[in-house]
This record gives C-alpha cells, structure tokens and sequence, in this order.
C-alpha cells in the first residue's frame, strides 16, 4: 500500500484550506444608476440612505446627490 508523504499531505491540507476560505465573491462596486425607481430606492439601503433622485434619463440613491459625494463607489 503506498501512502503519500508527509509534505504532500500538509500541501494538500493548507490548498485545501485556503480554497475553502477564499473571501472573493466577484462583488464589484454597488452600481449607482438604475433604470428605474424602484431599483434605485432598493439599493439605497447599500448606501446608508433612504429614497432616490432623478439624474438625467436614469435613477440614483438617496433623496439627493449630495450624499454620494461622502460615499467612495
């Protein structure tokens, strides 16, 4: 019977270990413009803010602009 070595096994347990807690989801950045004002109102929770506003032929979170100038997104 043959058994692997030991530094085969502590490789394998650490790959093992670091696949399992990859902490990369492929998240990007919380998008900002929305089509519509539903979807702009239901991201805003993201921005610690209620509500949206109109920004040319699309929606954006928050009652107004001026709160996104203090967000980094």
């Amino acid at each position: 019977m043959l058994l692997p070595n030991k530094s085969f096994l502590v490789f394998s347990w650490i790959a093992l270990v670091l696949i399992a807690c990859s902490t990369n989801t492929n998240q990007g950045p919380t998008p900002a413009l929305f089509d519509t004002k539903e979807e702009a109102e239901k991201a805003a929770k993201r921005f610690d803010c209620k509500g949206s506003h109109k920004m040319g032929d699309h929606w954006m979170p928050c009652e107004n602009h001026s709160i996104h100038d203090t967000h980094n997104h």
